[in-house]
């Protein structure tokens, strides 16, 4: 009788997880299908969340991502930086570009709103 309770419970218990594993992922937010890569070319200081090429990535990354927020825009899964020598302009005016191209990593269903704001979707 105690090894058919010990059985018992013990299967009982492996169903359960069996059963609740798949819940659980199925109600994760991380589904990469749904990501979309949209990118900003910075300028010398025209960017909306003002900052420059002076300023830190770290400095940067936050600044965006809180003007993001500002604007709606949530789910915003990674900013990362790439340095185009041919987007580099000479001239100094704050418009200009510095060859340095933001990426930003978000939900489609912020398409939307992150070209509202001026991003260009990567293709």
């Amino acid at each position: 009788m105690k090894f058919q309770f010990h059985y018992l419970k013990t299967t009982l218990r492996f169903s359960l997880v069996l059963l609740i594993v798949p819940v659980l992922m199925s109600c994760s937010d991380n589904d990469d299908d749904d990501q979309v890569l949209f990118l900003w070319n910075q300028t010398g200081c025209a960017d909306p969340w003002e900052t420059g090429p002076s300023d830190s990535n770290e400095a940067t990354m936050e600044a965006i991502e809180s003007y993001l927020s500002e604007n709606g825009v949530g789910n915003v899964r990674s900013v990362s930086f790439e340095f185009d020598d041919s987007l580099a302009t000479g001239c100094l005016a704050c418009s200009c570009t510095t060859g340095t191209v933001i990426y930003v990593e978000t939900t489609v269903s912020n398409s939307s709103k992150m070209e509202a704001l001026g991003f260009l979707r990567e293709v």
